[in-house]
This record gives C-alpha cells, sequence and structure tokens, in this order.
C-alpha cells in the first residue's frame, strides 16, 4: 500500500496508523487517547474544526465528527479504537453516488 492509498478496513487502518504512533506513547499522550492536533493532523483538517464538530455535537447541530470525546479535566481526548471506527464509517463522496448507469435503469 502506498501513502496515498486509503486503506479500506479498521485492521488496515490500524497498521496505517501503528506505524505513525510509537508502541506506548504520542506527543506525551497514552497511545490509546487521541487529542484534537491527532484527530485535525490525521484527517487533513484544523483543530479549531475538530473543535466546531465537538461544539455542534454537544448542542446537537449537525455534524461529521461523531466521536465522543473522553474529558480529562477540561482536555478532550478520543478513544483511538472510536477514532478508526468513525474513519471506516466514512463514506468516500462518490462511493454514494448512482453511477450513470443506474440512472436509466431506474
Amino acid at each position: 500500500m502506498s501513502e496515498f492509498d486509503f486503506p479500506k478496513t479498521v485492521s488496515a487502518i490500524d497498521t496505517v496508523l501503528k506505524g505513525r504512533i510509537p508502541n506506548n506513547k504520542i506527543g506525551g499522550l497514552s497511545k490509546n487517547l487521541l487529542d484534537d492536533g491527532y484527530i485535525a493532523h490525521d484527517t487533513s483538517m484544523s483543530k479549531s474544526w475538530v473543535r466546531q464538530e465537538r461544539h455542534k455535537r454537544r448542542h446537537g447541530l449537525p455534524h461529521i465528527l461523531t466521536i465522543d470525546p473522553v474529558m480529562i479535566g477540561s482536555s478532550p481526548r478520543y478513544r483511538r479504537s472510536d477514532y478508526l471506527e468513525w474513519i471506516e464509517s466514512l463514506v468516500a463522496a462518490n462511493d454514494n453516488k448512482p453511477t450513470s448507469n443506474e440512472k436509466g435503469n431506474a
């Protein structure tokens, strides 16, 4: 798998992440808890996007990031397993559109 191929399963994603997450630590965090910065970096989004998504979720507004944070004091952290499941649940933008053949056969 090249670095540009997107992994399709949790085990494949886990394999990719294992290459990026040291065995016991990630920036001083446990390998099982990820912070806003890691989520932002790994999804190529900004930290403010992660915070906005968390705010929207908390207030019942439409959102994409559907992971509940674990609060350590006032610091939100995300379970690695929840993050991997969320990534796998995402649908590519073109995966849910009918093909030109399906449009005419309906």
